[in-house]
């Protein structure tokens, strides 16, 4: 048997044989550790690309997160002044909606104004046929009235009641004393009666009978002292309360004169 060499010559040779010492690696491991470093390589070779995909797939994530961000803030900011201008279209909108409104109740205001005149023309026209007879004071009453403002017999109140009276119709021995109305009302009631009591003081149609009228397409309750006529041309209606329709049955339909209506006394001109 071969004696075994000593160990400084054994480490010698390890250290300085490249050849013996590749062979002593041959014969003291296995091939799978003679292998390990490759192994070992190529695992950190694949971790460094794993790293790397990992590395560029958060780069990516950052920057779709980035993006999304930017399209949500996009987004609000559109959401913001969509809900901003659905806000100020509202507000036009009602403020357009009130301007209507109110322009449809002008109009509705300016052709009831309309229509009432339209139909006080038409009453003081057939006023011949709906009180059978008489005449027509209505022209000689403001003229009358206008010099009584000039010459300070009656105040202003006064004279516009007279000046802006619908009918003034001398019949026999009475003077109908009336407001014209499509609708008549309380306002109209009492525009009649205040009217009468304005020619008493005055002194106008003294001995003769001043009757307040109310004359309307439609007439609502009326106070027994008021005479009424529900006249509507369009259907061929004519109504006269009981009280006026004695008086046109018992009185000679002959016309008062304005020289009747005014007489002498306190007479600001000549009718």
């Amino acid at each position: 048997m071969k004696a075994w060499p000593d160990w400084d010559e054994f480490v010698r040779r390890l250290r300085e044989d490249s050849v013996f010492r590749e062979e002593v690696r041959r014969q003291v491991l296995t091939e799978d550790l003679l292998n390990l470093p490759a192994v070992v390589s190529r695992v950190l070779d694949l971790q460094r690309q794993t790293l790397e995909a990992v590395r560029g797939m958060a780069a990516a994530v950052e920057a779709f997160v980035g993006e999304v961000r930017t399209a949500f803030g996009r987004v609000e900011a559109q959401i913001a002044d969509l809900t901003e201008q659905v806000g100020e279209n509202g507000r036009q909108i009602a403020t357009l909606t009130e301007a209507l409104r109110e322009g449809f109740g002008k109009l509705r205001e300016q052709l009831a104004v309309l229509t009432n005149r339209v139909f006080e023309r038409e009453v003081r026209g057939l006023a011949r046929v709906i009180f059978r007879g008489g005449r027509n004071l209505g022209p000689a009453l403001r003229r009358a009235a206008g010099e009584a403002l000039r010459m300070g017999v009656i105040p202003p109140d006064d004279w516009m009641r007279l000046d802006l009276l619908d009918l003034l119709w001398g019949r026999g021995e009475t003077v109908f004393v009336g407001e014209v109305s499509e609708t008549v009302g309380a306002v109209d009631i009492v525009r009649a009666m205040r009217a009468v009591d304005v020619l008493r003081r005055l002194g106008w149609g003294r001995g003769l009978r001043l009757l307040p009228v109310v004359v309307g397409r439609e007439v609502g309750r009326v106070p027994e002292a008021v005479g009424w006529v529900r006249f509507d041309p369009d259907e061929e209606v004519l109504e006269i309360s009981p009280g006026i329709e004695v008086i046109l049955r018992e009185e000679e339909p002959k016309p008062v004169g304005p020289e009747r209506f005014f007489g002498d006394a306190g007479r600001p001109v000549s009718a």
